[in-house]
């Protein structure tokens, strides 16, 4: 009885059925066809079990959830399996299992392909398959179904409400753990957010333990509504009154999922716009040059007015740099810049401030423009991939406005020296950046266009453009492949450019090989104390390095706009704010200030919060003295704002 009730839930199944099958294809599609290539673990491991195929298969789970609970019973083929030799137990149990297996083919086949691909795509540096990894996540996959499937099941029981009750529940979960970030245990996409931690799958058995209680739960709720359902009542209901308060509760409901909603997105922790810088309260103003529409807030109208005076000078300089005349105004909007820059470009339009440093940031952002204009949308798609040349090319040009520290020439040399610098690193930035210091872009990315220039000539610049450009090649060119076919479409060689970079670097670090080996390595420890957690950093010599620098981002895929900065006395402890702390982990880079803006970070650590150890603190006494720093030239210090113009006025450390 069982093998028949069970092909019967299959056959019902089967729509579910097609649709994993309809993924398992189109990721065979997306490869063979696509990728054109079979590609090892080493390329793949960072994408098992990640977003949104799991959300996706939950929802599906829910979907197959509530086809358990009540499907029998509003089709009127309850009183049929009634009347089979079964109890109501067993037909329950068996449309779970049907339904588990159902959900459970997709993951089945992810484990096989990844497996199948690797075995054709490995080398010799990565032959292991790493089955604790594969196994880890498949099976993180199979608990996190079985959790929505369960809860669906529950859940299914109140009809028409059971799609308006999972919003409500994902929203009020979603505020709890604002309040209490301990709660994110009962967040069953935690199973497949804790990841791959170095060679193997990071269990968090306080998540595990959670949700598996809450699929027992459901489950055996759900179980003893289904063996009572269609029980005599003694209790007679108004159906048309039934309706309207459903429709209320459904109203109210989602009036109270919205306002939770809204109050967690006015906290501003959770909204999806960028954070951008504070813009003054005053009215609109603007300004025409030659070259550039300025718009600015009218109480700045003094700085606005005298960037404006220079800019047309500045744009012939840049124009110049690159080889490039004239072209249509530039709409520059001095209201500011995303949090963490001094200012962005997109298409025909500047964001920035009109600080200090704001002819050189116009004349950055101004490359940056004019290089797309040059090379044409498909060109500028190649040329922003290559984040180096990209960012490099714009450094270069505004080093011709303002100087450089040489202090960012250490940091080079002293990552060289700890063999943290590499061509590989540099032309993959994307997979450098999730370990090492992202800012290194400009500093990198200008002295490997100083090179070129030195060798190739100032011409050799508007070559480069033109070859990034052009429509011959293949439009998914790209890595290592696009640097070599444009240098050599330019009529340049890759190599000695790069060959003349590094010896310009090495250069550095024979001349101040002194000052790099006394540099020391910060140590960092994630400790805890009454529910706090926070980075303990030190470096000697203390008296040398009286504050130290920590970077903290959410994840290893954050953008930048997500990056805080903080300064911590030597020795100290740097408290994270919880509601800041996401998937139980903290992520941080230590880093020594050499100077104003020259920090020698370390590699980021991605460290989760049940490995904390218990803080011991600090015999002596020490004052509150934490400053957090924005990339906005300013600070937030001991809890009052000091601009950036102050920022020079007080007495820093200046490690360099």
């Amino acid at each position: 009885m069982t093998k028949t009730l069970l092909r019967k839930e299959l056959r019902a199944l089967r729509p579910y059925l097609v649709f994993a099958l309809v993924l398992m294809g189109a990721t065979v599609f997306d490869v063979v066809v696509t990728e054109s290539a079979f590609r090892s673990l080493a390329e793949t491991f960072s994408s098992v079990a990640s977003m949104p195929l799991p959300l996706i298969f939950g929802i599906v789970a829910l979907a197959l959830g509530t086809g358990v609970s009540v499907k029998e019973r509003d089709e009127g083929t309850l009183a049929f399996l009634d009347a089979l030799p079964v109890t109501r137990t067993h037909v329950f149990f068996v449309k779970l299992l049907a339904a588990m297996l159902v959900l459970s083919a997709f993951p089945f086949f992810q484990l096989g392909w990844a497996v199948f691909e690797h075995a054709f795509a490995r080398g010799s540096l990565d032959t292991p398959f790493h089955w604790n990894i594969l196994l880890g996540a498949f099976l993180m996959q199979l608990q996190l179904m079985a959790t929505f499937l369960a809860a669906g099941t529950l859940l299914g029981f109140a009809r028409s409400l059971t799609w308006m009750l999972v919003g409500v529940v994902a929203a009020g979960l979603q505020r709890l753990i604002h309040f209490v970030p301990r709660l994110a245990m009962l967040d069953p996409l935690r199973l497949v957010e804790s990841g791959v931690e170095g060679v193997r799958w990071n269990y968090e058995v306080e998540v595990i333990g959670a949700q598996a209680a809450i699929a027992t739960a459901c489950t055996l709720v759900s179980w003893v509504l289904f063996v009572r359902a269609g029980r005599s009542r003694s209790i007679t209901v108004n159906r048309p009154v039934v309706g309207a308060l459903v429709t209320l509760l459904t109203l109210g409901a989602i009036f109270g999922a919205l306002t939770l909603w809204w109050k967690t997105d006015s906290g501003g922790t959770a909204s999806n716009e960028p954070d951008l810088e504070n813009v003054p309260e005053s009215a609109p103003a603007s300004t025409t040059t030659t070259h550039y529409e300025f718009s600015y807030p009218s109480i700045e109208s003094k700085a606005a007015l005298e960037l404006a005076e220079k800019a047309d000078v500045t744009f012939l300089q840049v124009s110049e740099l690159l080889g490039v005349d004239g072209g249509v105004p530039i709409l520059v909007d001095l209201s500011g810049s995303m949090r963490n820059t001094v200012g962005t470009a997109f298409m025909d339009r500047i964001r920035m401030r009109a600080d200090d440093e704001a002819v050189a940031t116009l004349a950055h952002e101004t490359s940056h423009v004019i290089a797309r204009r040059l090379i044409g949308e498909e060109g500028f798609r190649r040329w922003s991939n290559a984040r180096v040349l990209d960012e490099g090319l714009a450094s270069w040009v505004e080093g011709h406005f303002l100087i450089h520290p040489d202090e960012e020439q250490l940091v080079l040399a002293a990552l060289l020296d700890r063999n943290e610098l590499h061509l590989t690193d540099i032309i993959d930035f994307e997979t450098f950046t999730k370990n090492g210091d992202d800012d290194l872009k400009y500093v990198i990315g200008r002295g490997l266009i100083d090179a070129m220039v030195k060798r190739y000539g100032p011409a050799s610049i508007h070559k480069l453009l033109r070859a990034f450009g052009d429509e011959q090649l293949p439009p998914k060119l790209g890595g290592a492949a696009l640097w070599q076919a444009t240098f050599q479409l330019a009529g340049m060689d890759l190599s000695l450019v790069a060959d003349d970079f590094f010896a310009a670097v090495e250069k550095t670090l024979e001349a101040r090989r002194a000052l790099v080996d006394a540099l020391p390595r910060p140590q960092t420890k994630l400790v805890t104390q009454e529910e706090w957690y926070g980075i303990e950093v030190s470096a000697e010599p203390a008296e040398e390095y009286p504050r130290l620098v920590l970077r903290y981002r959410p994840g290893p895929d954050s953008s930048l706009d997500e990056y805080d900065r903080t300064w911590v006395r030597n020795g100290d402890v740097s408290w994270r704010e919880n509601e800041l702390i996401q998937r139980r982990r903290l992520c941080f880079q230590a880093g020594l200030q050499l100077s104003r803006k020259a920090t020698l970070f370390e590699p980021w650590t991605c460290l989760p919060l049940s490995s904390a150890a218990p803080h011991v603190p600090r015999e002596e006494p020490v004052e509150p003295d934490i400053e957090t720093f924005d990339f906005d030239g300013g600070v937030l210090l001991d809890g009052e704002r000091v601009d950036g113009g102050e920022l020079d006025a007080l007495d820093l450390p200046d490690a360099g």
